[in-house]
C-alpha cells in the first residue's frame, strides 16, 4: 500500500499533480529529473485503496494508453540519443486543406507524428503502438494489420510529401512493442510509399538493441548495405556465430579510413563477473568512435 503523503515545511500534505508541476529543476539538481518523473508516473497510476488515505498501484503494463505514451517517448529519445544521421522530433503537420469558409479550419484536428526522422533527401515517419493484441482478426479468424493504423500512417506520409518542395523519399514505419509472442516484420509499397510494420521485443536487453542500431549506423556511414541487420533472425545468427568464434579467440579490428567506428574488440568474459549467474558465457563488445571520447560497449549473454 502507498500513502500519498509528503513533508512540506514540517507538515504532511497530500500529493497532487500540481505539486509535481511546481517542481523547479536547475543545473545543480537536474539529476533528480528522472527520479521525479518516475515518482510522478507512480502517482498517476495510483487507484483508491480500502483505507481513507491508502492507495494501490495499478498494473501499468495493463494500461495501454499510458504504456503507449511511455513507449512513444522511449523510442523518440532512443533515436535522438543513439544515432547521428537523422534529425528526430515529433512534428505537427499541416493539412494543406482549402476551405469554402475560413471558419471551417477550426474543426480540423491536430495532426502530430509520434516520431519524424529527417535527413537530406529522406524522411521516415514512425508511429509507435502498444497493444496486447498487435494484429486484428477477421470474421474468419485471419490475422491482419489494423487498418486504422495504416490509414493514419498513409495520411501522415501524404502530408509530409506536400511539406517538402525538394525531391525526397518519404517512408513509414509502424513499430509495435511486444514482450515475447509474435515477431512481426513485413514491408509493402503503398501509393508510392515504402511502409514497414515490425515489432521490438521488450524482453531483450536494451543494450543489444543499442549495439544493433550503432552497428547499422557504422555500416551505412561507410557505404556498406545493412538491410539484413534489420532482420531479427539474421541478427541472432550473427551474434551467435561471432560469439562462438570469440570464445576461442578474441577479435580486434581497426580501420583508418572509416567515418564512424575506428576500432572494435570482442572478448569472452565470465558472466559471474558482471553479476549474471544463469548464463554459460558472455561476450563483451567494445567499439571506439571518432565523435566520442569514451568507447561504447555491450554484453551478449549466452
Amino acid at each position: 500500500m502507498i500513502h500519498s503523503q509528503k513533508r512540506r515545511e514540517g507538515r504532511d500534505v497530500s500529493l497532487s499533480a500540481e505539486l509535481f508541476r511546481d517542481v523547479q529543476l536547475g543545473r545543480n539538481n537536474r539529476h533528480y529529473r528522472l527520479l521525479i518523473k518516475i515518482c510522478e508516473l507512480v502517482f498517476e497510476s495510483l487507484i483508491p485503496g480500502e483505507g481513507e488515505e491508502e492507495s494501490r498501484f495499478a498494473i501499468l503494463l495493463d494500461d495501454e494508453v499510458r504504456m503507449s505514451e511511455l513507449f512513444e517517448k522511449f523510442v523518440r529519445n532512443f533515436y535522438i540519443t543513439e544515432q547521428h544521421f537523422f534529425k528526430v522530433r515529433a512534428e505537427q503537420l499541416e493539412w494543406h486543406a482549402t476551405f469554402d469558409d475560413p471558419r471551417n479550419e477550426a474543426y480540423l484536428p491536430q495532426m502530430r507524428t509520434d516520431l519524424t526522422m529527417r535527413t537530406a533527401g529522406r524522411t521516415i515517419v514512425m508511429d509507435t503502438k502498444y497493444y496486447r493484441e498487435i494484429l486484428s482478426r477477421t470474421m474468419g479468424g485471419l490475422a491482419k494489420l489494423r487498418s486504422g493504423h495504416l490509414y493514419q500512417l498513409m495520411t501522415y506520409l501524404r502530408q509530409v510529401r506536400c511539406d517538402v518542395s525538394v525531391p525526397h523519399v518519404a517512408e513509414g514505419l509502424l513499430l509495435y512493442a511486444r514482450a515475447g509472442g509474435l515477431d512481426l516484420n513485413v514491408a509493402y509499397t503503398v501509393g508510392g510509399f515504402r511502409i514497414r510494420a515490425c515489432t521490438i521485443d521488450l524482453n531483450v536487453d536494451w543494450r543489444t538493441s543499442r549495439f544493433r542500431i550503432q552497428f547499422i549506423d557504422a555500416c551505412e556511414s561507410i557505404g556498406v548495405a545493412a538491410k539484413a541487420v534489420g532482420d531479427d533472425g539474421w541478427w541472432r545468427s550473427f551474434l551467435e556465430h561471432f560469439s562462438e568464434v570469440v570464445r576461442d579467440c578474441p577479435l580486434e579490428a581497426r580501420a583508418r579510413n572509416t567515418k564512424y567506428v575506428t576500432r572494435v574488440t570482442a572478448s569472452a568474459i565470465d558472466p559471474v563477473t558482471i553479476g549474471i549467474v544463469n548464463r554459460q558465457f558472455a561476450i563483451c563488445w567494445q567499439w571506439e568512435c571518432r565523435d566520442r571520447d569514451t568507447p561504447g560497449s555491450v554484453v551478449s549473454l549466452f
